[in-house]
């Protein structure tokens, strides 16, 4: 009996170590040592010129390894240029990617506007849940 026990306390204390350090609340995800940052939930009112402009931002060590596009509705020929923005972050520390002022892309102005809000928003989110 006191094996059994001693056992079921070694899992509860198990489990309680992998939520502790594996997040997954639908918006941040930890792969290894890089957290992704889904902003689909967090910005649903965040619209560019058609609707929606989710992004995944991977983030290593503080930096941003790399921001990725998910799928939307905006027209493809001006979005990929919109999405060229999203090149300026990588490498950047969050904190330096926070204080950079970005110009939206002339001809794409409303996906750019939607895509660096999301960027925000996914940064902010990233720093207060980190």
């Amino acid at each position: 009996m006191k094996k059994i026990v001693i056992a079921i306390c070694i899992l509860a204390v198990a489990a309680v170590c992998v939520a502790w350090f594996v997040k997954d609340d639908g918006v941040m995800t930890k792969q290894g040592s890089t957290y992704v940052i889904d902003t689909k939930p967090l910005t649903k009112k965040v619209i560019g010129y058609a609707g929606a402009t989710p992004l995944r931002i991977h983030i290593s060590k503080d930096k941003i390894v790399k921001i990725e596009t998910q799928p939307n509705e905006e027209t493809p020929q001006y979005f990929k240029r919109a999405a060229t923005l999203l090149k300026k972050y990588e490498g950047k520390t969050v904190k330096q990617a926070q204080s950079m002022h970005v110009d939206a892309v002339t001809g794409a102005t409303y996906s750019s506007k939607a895509l660096l809000k999301n960027v925000e928003t996914g940064l902010e989110y990233y720093q207060k849940h980190k």
